[in-house]
């Protein structure tokens, strides 16, 4: 009976002392997890703060810390995959790395428009042309600044044709831009085509677009390549009557006026580049 006693009061101190043991596991298991949640937290709240602070190096070590647990965060691996990107390599390597999140963040968000802009540059620097049009696709429609990136992809893979049917898509968004009159100049003459089915081109478009300044200067410097002095004075002279030059022509306008040895317009054109320069000194 008192054997019995002893092992009862055994048994209670090893059930006391099991119990012990397991609420210690638990409690170092929950401290332990809660630990980690605070080190993610606190690596989510540094990694934001030092890329809001454009301490990228910071932001790329703290943020990937952060997204390893929070896999599901678009904002935190948005900010990474930007990270990711400002820490360069000079071999380039920071721009391939950098797709891997913008493509994670499409499978949080998949018409997040932040990702698919990046991975729209991202292509187009690396050459990916069937990538630069999938994914700039799933962008707005009558965004030009993607229109232009998916001509450049296009003209970068000798797609000409192609090319210029994304430029006659600025044309009709744009009419009045100075730039695609001169892109599709490019175009055509990098896909071979004979200066004169250009100068045709451009007096068609001269015809359509009758203010457009882009066309003027683009028939210019045709004229010139054909010898036609006559007709490229006589242009030049109209351009420079008809009022304020664009900016983004004023240079290259002045360096044909140059080149026709037009004293008084070509004065008239620096005047206006310096007042350009002065309203956009960079």
């Amino acid at each position: 009976m008192a054997m019995n006693k002893r092992v009862r009061r055994r048994l209670i101190l090893l059930s006391t002392l099991l119990v012990v043991v397991s609420l210690g596991l638990v409690a170092g298991f929950l401290y332990a997890r809660w630990n980690r949640e605070q080190q993610v937290i606190t690596a989510a709240e540094e990694g934001m703060a030092a890329y809001e602070a454009g301490d990228y190096l910071t932001a790329l070590l703290k943020l990937s810390k952060a997204v390893s647990t929070r896999k599901d965060d678009l904002e935190l691996t948005l900010a990474l995959g930007h990270s990711r990107l400002r820490n360069t390599d000079p071999n380039g390597r920071h721009v391939r790395a950098s797709e891997k999140f913008f493509l994670h963040a499409l499978k949080i968000d998949d018409d997040n428009e932040e990702a698919l802009r990046e991975l729209v540059d991202i292509y187009l620097a690396t050459g990916a042309t069937a990538n630069v049009l999938t994914y700039s696709e799933r962008l707005p429609s009558d965004d030009i600044g993607i229109i232009k990136k998916r001509a450049s992809s296009l003209r970068a893979a000798g797609r000409y044709t192609e090319a210029l049917e994304e430029a006659a898509r600025i044309r009709a968004l744009a009419p009045e831009d100075a730039s695609w009159p001169l892109y599709e100049l490019t175009l055509c003459e990098e896909r071979g085509d004979g200066i004169s089915d250009r100068i045709r081109m451009m007096l068609e478009f001269k015809e359509s677009h009758p203010g457009n300044q882009g066309v003027s200067l683009g028939l210019i410097s045709l004229y010139r390549m054909n010898r036609q002095r006559g007709e490229a004075e006589e242009t030049a002279k109209s351009l420079v009557e008809s009022g304020p030059i664009d900016d983004f022509i004023l240079m290259l306008l002045l360096r044909q006026l140059e080149g026709m040895n037009l004293v008084p317009e070509s004065m008239i054109v620096s005047e206006a580049v310096g007042k350009a320069a002065m309203r956009n000194p960079e």
